[in-house]
């Protein structure tokens, strides 16, 4: 892709990979535990060869970029839903919050 899509286009491409990452160590995680219950090594071999092997570190990484990125489209649609006229109170509900605490982590958000 080419102009404007070419940097979203990397940023989906971006999420993708670190949310594999997350699912990937989820897997072994819960496949491991599953293991430790009597279920077939085999079995778990099988689910689990078709996710890379991921650290508990890479993980962490993973979820903290993932986490930074969605903080980040949190606040450009804040900032967005303000320029179009939105209430406070309305951004607090589309957040599942009040309009004091949507206000208050926005603040926060935008404070270098």
């Amino acid at each position: 892709m080419t102009g404007w899509c070419s940097p979203v286009a990397d940023e989906i491409s971006e999420v993708q990979g670190l949310y594999r990452l997350c699912r990937a160590y989820q897997a072994q995680v819960v496949w491991g535990q599953t293991m430790e219950h009597g279920e077939d090594p085999a079995v778990a071999g099988q689910v689990l060869a078709g996710f890379p092997d991921v650290s508990a570190l890479d993980a962490l990484e993973a979820n903290r970029l993932l986490v930074e990125m969605l903080l980040r489209w949190r606040r450009d649609a804040v900032l967005a839903a303000r320029a179009t006229g939105c209430t406070w109170a309305a951004i607090g509900a589309a957040l599942g919050t009040s309009k004091q605490r949507a206000h208050a982590w926005f603040r926060y958000a935008i404070t270098p």
